[in-house]
């Protein structure tokens, strides 16, 4: 779990250093909730789907933050490790990326229940 961790942090950092268009704007979205659920299974080995229900909550629960603009109301600056982590623009296609991120995991989720053996 850790190496895909790696490999999607390593993805994301490319992308936010050096995507454009698409990329840029959708696939780290995509991607966000794989690499969540991964960093989070290394610490809690459960491979249920409620994690990645929950983590499709999270970013959707951050994008009407960020449509609500919290940090303009609390007066976070954008540019701070915790505007960043917010984000200042709410987007509904942000949600349907987290959306197809949770859906991935919950297919991989599967795919590695039906490749077990039976007990």
């Amino acid at each position: 779990m850790a190496a895909f961790a790696a490999v999607l942090f390593l993805a994301e950092l490319m992308i936010g250093l050096y995507g454009k268009g698409f990329i840029r704007s959708y696939m780290g979205d995509v991607l966000v909730i794989p690499f969540l659920y991964c960093v989070i299974r290394i610490v809690l080995p459960e491979r249920g789907f409620l994690l990645p229900a929950g983590l499709f909550v999270l970013g959707t629960t951050a994008e009407i933050l960020q449509y609500m603009e919290l940090c303009d109301r609390l007066g976070i600056a954008k540019n701070s490790l915790l505007g960043i982590l917010l984000g200042s623009t709410g987007d509904v296609l942000d949600v349907m990326c987290y959306g197809i991120g949770a859906a991935l995991v919950c297919g991989g989720i599967g795919i590695g229940r039906s490749r077990q053996k039976p007990r």
